[in-house]
């Protein structure tokens, strides 16, 4: 099934038969006193592997437990990536999973291994390092160490990938690490760790990294950044600014149409099974009324990024967007509707400026929001901060700021922990489709 279609069918089951006014937001209730977490629970964060292309090529997981310092078990960690449905994931994507001489023994780790599945292992000596990957290669399972324990080591068997901590040295030495692991044998994926802006990714590119992990395609990149906005998406922000202005459908339809694309998609889905309209509609009025104002608007924030280059940046900036406002969402006070839908905002446009290439001011001015979102996305303002910078922490993997933030807003720790597992499935999904 079609990522759009079915994101579209999980939203349209929450819409009321009538036309939804703009919610107005209510003050936020107050939440239950957060609980201490079981000492059980583990989180699984996900660090965004990213290509030449500028999409998600795989993950880099990042266990954690709940309680701060407990060593997770093998056992433990892999009742977690169980949760996660890794082996459903890797059939398709790849992942690297940091495991120690201790977890190792303690779990069946061979159910998750294939050609996807790199084992980052992490040993004190050679003769450790060389019993953990002969484990690994013998349930099929691919290597990867960190480069410097590859080449202090001097392992007889050639890892698969090698993993660089592009914060932790100086760069003559990880250009040095580089030929030195290249003119060891074979060719290995080469991964930099900690990139922070889109400068050090693509010297990483140039210097031969398959792959890099940070924070950069969250941040704006200062040689795409442009004054406009352009094509499509101007059409869908105007598009969105009527639909929060209440005006005439006679008049989003107009705007429509400046966009044959956008016409062709909004028809297709009026007339999509999620309605289960008895008749063809072929007029564009028509489907956007039968839409209702609500799924209309949320389209349409989604619809920015896949209507426009279409290309591996704008997907990876959907995964992340998709997350953060799945999150969020579900993290809103019970039958707060107004809070709900504007937290899924907050998260989906959280990296707008850095989608359409263009200062956020701009974009808001374009874009009418309610007061709290706005207040956020400026100014790091309001109600609302404290949800995207629980978010961002969590994606992250820094737990210990997370459960300084989730107590802050009142909320159990093992909640959130759930809610992103269950934000992350969902985004992912697109990825694991193609």
């Amino acid at each position: 099934m079609n990522f759009l279609s079915r994101l579209l069918g999980i939203f349209f089951r929450k819409r009321s038969d009538k036309p939804i006014q703009p919610a107005t937001a209510q003050p936020l209730p107050r939440a239950v006193a957060a609980r201490p977490p079981p000492v059980d629970r583990v989180f699984v964060g996900w660090n965004e592997m990213i290509d030449g292309h500028v999409r998600i090529g795989g993950y880099l997981l990042a266990p954690r437990s709940a309680t701060q310092g407990e060593e997770i078990s093998g056992q433990r960690l892999f009742e977690a990536l169980q949760q996660e449905r890794i082996a459903q994931f890797v059939e398709k994507r790849l992942i690297v999973l940091p495991v120690t001489p201790a977890q190792w023994p303690t779990a069946n780790f061979a159910g998750i291994a294939s050609r996807n599945t790199f084992f980052l292992l992490s040993a004190t000596d050679r003769s450790e390092t060389e019993k953990l990957i002969s484990a690994v290669k013998s349930v099929g399972g691919r290597v990867a160490l960190p480069v410097a324990q590859f080449l202090d080591a001097g392992a007889e068997h050639q890892p698969d990938m090698l993993v660089f901590d592009f914060q932790g040295a100086e760069l003559p030495v990880i250009e040095a690490q580089v030929k030195q692991a290249q003119n060891r044998g074979k060719a290995t994926i080469l991964v930099a760790n900690g990139v922070e802006t889109w400068a050090e990714h693509r010297l990483c590119r140039s210097m031969g990294f398959t792959f890099t992990i940070g924070q950069f395609p969250t941040t704006v990149d200062s040689v795409d950044q442009s004054e406009s906005i352009t094509g499509s998406r101007l059409v869908i922000v105007e598009m969105l600014h009527q639909v929060r202005a209440e005006a005439p459908p006679a008049q989003i339809v107009a705007t429509a149409k400046r966009d044959p694309a956008i016409v062709l998609k909004l028809l297709k889905i009026g007339n999509s099974p999620a309605y289960g309209f008895g008749r063809q509609m072929s007029g564009l009025e028509e489907s956007i009324l039968v839409m209702g104002r609500d799924s209309l608007y949320r389209w349409l924030s989604i619809a920015l990024f896949k209507l426009g280059s279409n290309d591996g940046r704008d997907q990876t900036l959907l995964v992340l967007a998709l997350t953060r406002g799945q999150f969020l969402e579900s993290l809103a006070p019970t039958d707060n509707r107004a809070a709900s839908e504007e937290l899924f905002l907050v998260g989906l446009l959280s990296v707008i400026d850095v989608l359409l290439g263009c200062p956020l001011d701009r974009v808001i001015q374009q874009m009418p929001l309610p007061a709290n979102v706005v207040a956020v996305l400026a100014n790091d303002e309001g109600p609302y901060a404290p949800y995207l910078s629980l978010a961002i922490t969590m994606e992250r993997c820094s737990l210990v700021q997370a459960s300084l933030f989730a107590a802050k807003l009142k909320i159990d720790i093992t909640k959130v922990i759930d809610c992103y597992a269950k934000a992350v499935d969902f985004a992912t999904a697109e990825l694991s489709e193609e």
